[in-house]
C-alpha cells in the first residue's frame, strides 16, 4: 500500500488582513493552546515541506498547519491533514476565529485607543471571546 502525502491549501474568507495581525493572533493562540509556533510545516512522512508566515503544531496536528498572507491581505492555510484531519480542522477553525477577533480588536483600538481589550479562547466550542471595555 502506498500513502501519498498531499499538501492542501485553503483560502479563508477573511479579507484585508495584515501579516502582523495574523502573526500576533496565531502567537497568542499558540500560548493559550500550549502549541508550538512554526515557520515550516511537515508532510505526512514528517519531512519538512513548505515555509509559512507562522503556523501551529500540536499533539493532534503533529505535522503542523501553516498560515500565509498574500499581497492582497488574503489569508490561507497550508498543510498535510492526512491522518490528522480532526486536529487540522480544529486548529484551522480556532485560528480563523482568532484572526477575526484580532482584526476587530485592531479596528476598536483605532476608534478607542484607551480601551481595554481581552481575547480568550474557548477550545471546546471553537469560539473566541472578544471583550472591549471603553
Amino acid at each position: 500500500m502506498t500513502i501519498l502525502s498531499h499538501i492542501t491549501v485553503y483560502t479563508t474568507k477573511i479579507g484585508q488582513v495584515s501579516a502582523s495581525i495574523v502573526t500576533n493572533a496565531i502567537t497568542k493562540l499558540a500560548q493559550e493552546l500550549k502549541a508550538e509556533t512554526i515557520t515550516r510545516i511537515n508532510n505526512y512522512y514528517g519531512q519538512p515541506a513548505d515555509k509559512v508566515l507562522i503556523g501551529l503544531r500540536t499533539h493532534d496536528c503533529p505535522n503542523g498547519i501553516g498560515v500565509n498572507v498574500d499581497s492582497k491581505g488574503n489569508m490561507t492555510f497550508i498543510g498535510d491533514p492526512y491522518n490528522q484531519q480532526y486536529g487540522w480542522d480544529n486548529l484551522k477553525t480556532l485560528a480563523t476565529n482568532t484572526v477575526k477577533a484580532y482584526k476587530v480588536a485592531a479596528t476598536a483600538r483605532l476608534q478607542y485607543p484607551a480601551a481595554k481589550i481581552n481575547i480568550r479562547t474557548n477550545q471546546e466550542n471553537k469560539e473566541i471571546q472578544l471583550e472591549v471595555c471603553i
